[in-house]
């Protein structure tokens, strides 16, 4: 392979790929095993067996290195598909996507490493409440600490850490091998419950100079990888693919509570009418609002898809306001899922908080996954309104 920036390779034709569709397929394994991850507080072996062999890991890998080097408006559809199923399965699956673009920041020779003859890598980046300390040594850097939520961890091969250099110079982040790191089962939530969100702790592990980026690098683009295959989402400023990837489940999830609340009022008999819900006006009202707010959802999301994808296709990287639109856009978007499932719940009766109804699940889910900084709605309305008034939006914007 021609490692030089833009050189061309030559590669053998891909099989045709249709991400969407092959989510699309995975939705009925997801689903049967949706409770069982849940309950066990990590995701189910024999459905990460599937989405591994299922191809889907290679989505945003390049096609030089054998992947299908696909587009962020897919990774929207693969996302959202998938929550249908499995909100947390979603979620570990569309973050272990956006995760080869981290990937692709790193030197040649570690893309090749990582992705080794799977052509994929399922691996967390622990990057909330870091604690982990990198020490500047010959050839590399030496890491220690605990980092919180690990999701996927349960089943990764490798592991991306951010870590602070121990003269507070600055900030890496590092690629280590699964094996090299300690899980601390820590996961104990109402919500999202299956992604085994662990804590991660590292000791005294040796990190190889071309394993640990410079994250002040990832807010600009220009890194050691970022320009090795020729590919613009690779220059993008890491975290603007971050919201997409946090907050695609949430529509998944509102699609199918929207379906659990039609099928329920459909058969449900209210005891002071004896009829069944679906008669009632309120009903009506509830479900029309839901639909209207799901797809003003979906409209956001694929807006800012399709607004990545444009810049990529036209070899542009979206400037800061034009991320922090995103961002907004991607917020409002969650919030709207979280309020039309907690409407639909709260006028469905008490039977759908059964712990086998799925409108629970997804209430508990995605209220939980609102939560994440990444897609809190406040945060970001502040964020943009300060930048509209002139002011810094108070936000890092990697």
């Amino acid at each position: 392979m021609d490692d030089r920036p833009g050189a061309t390779t030559q590669v053998k034709p891909l099989e045709p790929y249709e991400g969407a569709a092959i989510a699309r397929s995975l939705v009925p394994v997801l689903a049967a095993k949706a409770a069982e991850a849940e309950a066990q507080r990590r995701p189910v072996d024999e459905v990460m067996d599937a989405v591994f062999g299922s191809g889907l890991l290679k989505h945003f890998v390049p096609e030089a290195l054998g992947g299908h080097q696909g587009g962020c408006e897919e990774l929207f559809e693969i996302s959202s598909t998938l929550a249908e199923g499995c909100t947390s399965t979603a979620w570990i699956v569309g973050f272990n996507l956006y995760h080869h673009i981290l990937l692709m920041q790193f030197p040649a020779e570690v893309q090749r490493e990582a992705l080794g003859e799977d052509g994929y890598i399922s691996a967390p980046w622990c990057n909330t409440a870091e604690s982990s300390v990198a020490t500047p040594v010959p050839g590399g850097f030496r890491l220690s600490g605990r980092n919180r939520w690990g999701s996927g961890i349960t089943h990764a091969n490798w592991c991306l850490i951010s870590s602070t250099l121990d003269n507070d110079a600055g900030k890496r982040l590092c690629l280590v091998r699964a094996d090299d790191v300690e899980m601390i089962d820590t996961w104990h939530v109402d919500g999202m419950a299956g992604t085994g969100s662990y804590d991660v702790v590292v000791e005294d592990c040796f990190v190889p100079d071309e394993r640990a980026i410079d994250m002040a690098d990832l807010a600009t683009g220009e890194t050691p990888g970022s320009r090795i295959h020729g590919v613009t989402l690779h220059r993008f400023p890491i975290r603007s693919f971050y919201g997409l990837a946090a907050g695609s489940p949430a529509i998944g999830a509102a699609r199918t509570a929207v379906r659990s609340f039609e099928q329920h009022v459909a058969q449900r008999t209210v005891k002071a009418t004896q009829q069944t819900q679906a008669t009632s006006g309120a009903t009506q009202l509830r479900l029309g609002e839901a639909h209207t707010n799901l797809l003003t959802a979906e409209l956001l999301f694929r807006d800012v898809a399709r607004d990545l994808d444009t810049h990529a296709a036209a070899d542009r990287v979206p400037d800061p306001e034009q991320r922090l639109r995103h961002r907004l856009q991607i917020a409002q978007a969650v919030g709207l899922c979280r309020d039309l499932i907690a409407a639909l719940a709260a006028s469905a009766g008490s039977s759908v908080h059964v712990l086998s109804h799925p409108l629970q699940r997804a209430l508990r889910d995605v209220n939980t996954l609102s939560g994440h900084g990444s897609v809190d709605r406040d945060t970001w309305c502040v964020a943009y309104g300060r930048h509209r008034l002139g002011l810094d939006p108070g936000l890092q914007l990697l």
